[in-house]
């Protein structure tokens, strides 16, 4: 149960991310400030806790290196999703798609099996994301390629939960694993700069300034504790004990969280695909966590 109560946490305060992302673009924060700011500062605030362990992530970085680049990639593209214009709620909602990929990807690269319950909670699951994206109507996601950015991002989430699961097997302490993991994002973050510069110039996007205001400073350290730091290390503790496919469903309280943080501070409209999709996706939740399967590898 402890275990199930650290992915919780990770899911309550992850929904800060698309929330966060869209006031901190407000004050006029741009995209890889966001990214490179909170990923560095989290950093140095982990860095007095794991100085002791860091002869560990020199023998151990090869992992944590891949899981930087898989998280850089998250990173982008779930704050670029509410950037180009997607609703924080259906974004968030999008992004929460990774059951559908947890459940499979944790079979082949974890062999965690797939039991019927799971298949179900995946269509209950598919059926949610398909009434939120909703194909047949799409003025009514606001922006295209933010909505595809949600999905993707949800797609790199799930690979990001079976890594982090992976580095229990690796014997990589969750501390360390969490400051490793920011370390190598950061890397990949700055070696995306020039690139990304090269797709696009828009300041929304790809500035880099130190000069923001002392406001924003104050919310990108808050929006790197609770979005960044406290869930990633709940993550990897909690993955020591829980099946990425069960994190992945547990994770599902993301999207509820920010959906009422956009209602209660953004003003947004709950839409019925929204609440309707919302709800699919949540009983997907209860399908499956209404029984436990066994741990494998631990």
């Amino acid at each position: 149960m402890r275990g199930y109560l650290f992915v919780a946490a990770c899911g309550i305060l992850s929904g800060t991310v698309t929330f966060g992302g869209r006031v901190l673009s407000d004050l006029g924060v741009s995209l890889f400030e966001i990214s490179i700011y909170r990923y560095a500062i989290g950093a140095l605030v982990l860095l007095p806790f794991v100085w002791n362990a860091l002869p560990i992530l020199r023998r151990k970085w090869k992992p944590l290196i891949v899981l930087g680049l898989v998280g850089a990639a998250l990173g982008l593209s779930e704050i670029a999703a509410v950037v180009l214009g997607a609703p924080v709620a259906l974004a968030a909602f999008l992004i929460y798609s990774q059951p559908l990929w947890t459940v499979f990807l944790s079979w082949l690269i974890l062999g965690e099996q797939p039991t019927l319950r799971k298949i179900l909670a995946l269509v209950i699951a598919l059926c949610g994301v398909i009434i939120l994206f909703q194909p047949w109507k799409m003025q009514a996601i606001g922006s295209l390629s933010g909505a595809l950015l949600g999905l993707l991002a949800g797609m790199l989430l799930s690979l990001y939960i079976i890594l982090i699961r992976k580095t229990h097997f690796d014997e990589i302490p969750s501390l360390l694993g969490t400051f490793g993991w920011l370390i190598f994002s950061l890397f990949w973050f700055i070696v995306f700069y020039p690139f990304v510069f090269l797709v696009t110039q828009d300041p929304a996007l790809v500035s880099l300034r130190t000069d923001v205001s002392p406001t924003a400073w104050l919310l990108i350290f808050v929006f790197a504790m609770t979005a960044e730091v406290l869930p990633a290390a709940a993550l990897f503790k909690g993955s020591q004990t829980v099946e990425a496919s069960l994190s992945g469903i547990v994770l599902l309280l993301e999207p509820v969280s920010a959906a009422l943080l956009a209602v209660v501070f953004l003003h947004e409209a709950i839409t019925g695909n929204i609440l309707l999709g919302g709800l699919l996706v949540l009983a997907a939740n209860v399908v499956t966590a209404s029984r436990r399967p066994a741990i494998s590898g631990v």
